[in-house]
């Protein structure tokens, strides 16, 4: 199962409260984080979301909306 993360308390909660029940529940558990392309409020939501999931014992899995290409500036 793949949770999406923003870097936000609801998200990085539910990530916790999976990744403590995970065991019982037989998940593989992973988290997502896709960048907005919003500057230092991206950088800093990706920083958080990296601590959750390390927090949690998961892989983070990233991607960014200007890198893929589609958006082209949200700046």
């Amino acid at each position: 199962m793949a949770v999406a993360i923003s870097g936000g308390g609801d998200s990085g909660t539910l990530l916790d409260a999976l990744a403590r029940t995970r065991s019982r529940l037989n998940l593989s558990l992973s988290a997502v984080h896709i960048g907005m392309g919003l500057g230092d409020y991206s950088a800093d939501s990706l920083a958080v979301a990296e601590a959750q999931a390390r927090a949690a014992g998961v892989a983070l899995v990233v991607d960014d909306l200007q890198r893929s290409g589609l958006v082209n500036d949200l700046d």
